[in-house]
């Protein structure tokens, strides 16, 4: 097999731990090298069971009883189950200690994961794959009563002769429901994406009157504003006082008004917006909270042009967003920083530095905001295989990582999955009205810029290749809109996305051996085949599926 290694730090999208990298010189990167090397699995799988006996040691209250130590017994807490697909056995002073890993795993591996879907990129979809367990003597009957779902799995990768800390990490992710049958239990597995189809903090008005509003708005989610956003509708909070929340906490600034298309007059910032004291025609505001308050009663609908979040310091980029947004927005689930993937946030961010807005004020989940802020931009966001968030920009292929032959090609597995014919126009929607509005809602007052902006959602850069329509007869174009500003800075990412579809592509889908968790998502290949005029072309990994059991990568590639 022949292979050329790079440091996947400098060169795929996302980052990759150094016991993967093939430039490192540890245990299990020199162990990846040779091709002839048989890997050693461990599973730690950490379900729940409700009989699990458990204690804890801690001191009475003082002033109780005597002051002291007392242990307390009681049942009920996670467990951790240790399997391997050879068996292996840890020593003294190793973490765990004198564990046996039991070989009763026939697949300790099998996982998929993919970012593109027809002919467009698309955010994470649950990544899913399995464990199997072999029990045909009905030594693990017992997981029947235990609690999976949502549970933590881990999976690692070395050598029979390897120390436990040498043992790579190869994934972590969480299981779902097993399935069970007279001689095997299935795991299955999948990455953090779940959690973002759940997990997104939205505080309600409580309906009580004042700052937590009425009736007419108890129980619904109060408002969440990221970087800058135009023409955004302010949630009416206290009719009584004319008080309205752009935010459900403080927040950068509001710029600008305004009653039916006519701009009212900043009358400054205030400590308690309850007080406050607003003069007719002008408008005040409490940006610890997120608040405004006019000074007379509205002639018709009320919007806002603002800068939003504010928690400690303003963020209005992308991947700024994405970060502030998983690192609070999910109570007790919110990511930390050894969740992130920094690298690729860092890259993004260089790569992408437009400013962006996104408003908030409906019920939503948190795939569905990553989706808006990422893949609007053609970006794109999954999980790594240490379980981090990872955020990419999608650019045409360079810089490859690895070289593949046609000895590493599983023999008939190379296909070309699809030709996506080249778009001759690109258009890119920047700017978002979020409230449109038409005629009748402006007072004849309100400026014809202001009202030509409200009227439609997006406006719109478009660039062309006169090249491509002349030798096409599909004559495809393609439309995005994006939460991005500026004009100048869409203008920068529309180019980008027309170099991404203003080529013919090819999505290609083939098997390789020996290539076991030495590539991932983003990271990009060369491959070295005469077959379809492929040799020397670089492609993007898009998909990815592994399989322990048997040895094999199959890749989904794009270029």
């Amino acid at each position: 097999m022949t292979m050329s290694y790079w440091s996947i730090a400098e060169k795929a999208i996302g980052e990759i731990s150094p016991e993967l990298d093939a430039s490192e010189t540890g245990a299990f990167s020199v162990l990846l090298r040779n091709p002839d090397a048989q890997l050693l699995y461990l599973v730690e799988i950490h379900p729940w069971n409700d009989a699990s006996p458990q204690s804890m040691t801690s001191g009475f209250p003082i002033g109780s009883v005597a002051i002291g130590e007392f242990e307390l017994d009681y049942t009920g807490g996670l467990e951790t189950v240790y399997i391997s697909d050879q068996g292996y056995h840890t020593k003294g002073g190793e973490s765990p200690a004198h564990t046996s890993y039991l070989p009763v795993t026939s697949n300790p591996f099998q996982f998929e994961a993919s970012i593109l879907s027809g002919e467009e990129f698309r955010g994470s979809v649950p990544s899913s794959g399995a464990v199997r367990i072999l029990n045909g003597d009905s030594e693990y009957d017992h997981l029947a009563d235990y609690y999976f779902g949502g549970r933590r799995v881990s999976v690692f990768a070395g050598s029979d002769g390897f120390a436990r800390a040498e043992f790579a990490e190869i994934f972590t992710g969480f299981m779902t429901q097993p399935e069970f049958s007279e001689d095997e239990i299935i795991i299955n597995i999948s990455d953090k994406s779940n959690v973002l189809e759940t997990e997104f903090i939205q505080n309600l008005y409580k309906g009580e009157g004042g700052l937590e509003g009425g009736d007419d708005i108890a129980n619904t989610p109060k408002p969440l504003l990221y970087g800058e956003c135009h023409n955004i509708s302010p949630v009416l909070v206290d009719p009584g006082n004319l008080v309205y929340q752009v935010h459900d906490g403080a927040i950068e600034g509001v710029t600008e008004v305004y009653d039916k298309g006519v701009a009212l007059t900043n009358g400054g910032d205030v400590a308690d917006i309850t007080v406050a004291s607003v003069s007719a025609g002008q408008y005040k505001t409490q940006l610890s909270g997120g608040y405004i308050k006019l000074g007379s009663s509205p002639s018709g609908r009320v919007t806002a042009n603002a800068k939003g979040d504010n928690s400690g310091s303003y963020v209005s980029t992308t991947a700024a967003i994405v970060q502030r947004i998983v690192t609070t927005k999910m109570g007790a689930k919110s990511f930390t920083a050894t969740d992130l993937d920094q690298g690729s946030f860092n890259r993004f961010d260089i790569e992408v530095p437009a400013t962006v807005g996104i408003y908030i004020d409906a019920a939503t989940d948190l795939k569905q905001v990553l989706d808006e802020l990422i893949v609007s931009i053609q970006g794109y966001w999954t999980f790594n295989r240490r379980g981090r968030l990872t955020v990419g920009v999608l650019k045409s292929p360079a810089g490859s990582s690895y070289t593949i032959t046609d000895s590493d090609i599983e023999e008939g597995s190379l296909e070309i999955r699809r030709i996506i014919p080249p778009a001759w126009r690109v258009s890119l929607g920047y700017k978002r009205a979020w409230t449109l509005q038409s005629e009748d809602d402006f007072a004849a007052a309100a400026p014809t810029d202001f009202k030509t902006f409200a009227k439609e959602r997006y406006r719109t850069v478009t660039i062309e290749s006169g090249q491509v329509k002349g030798r096409t007869a599909s004559q495809t174009e393609r439309t995005f809109d994006s939460l991005i500003i500026s004009q100048e800075n869409a203008i920068t990412e529309a180019e980008r996305i027309q170099e991404i579809y203003g080529t013919q592509r090819k999505v290609i889908r083939l098997d390789v051996v020996n290539l076991l968790f030495r590539v991932f998502i983003g990271d990009v290949i060369t491959l070295e085949t005469d077959k379809f005029g492929l040799n020397s072309k670089l492609f993007l990994i898009v998909g990815i599926s592994e399989d322990a059991e048997t040895g094999t990568t199959q890749l989904e590639l794009w270029g």
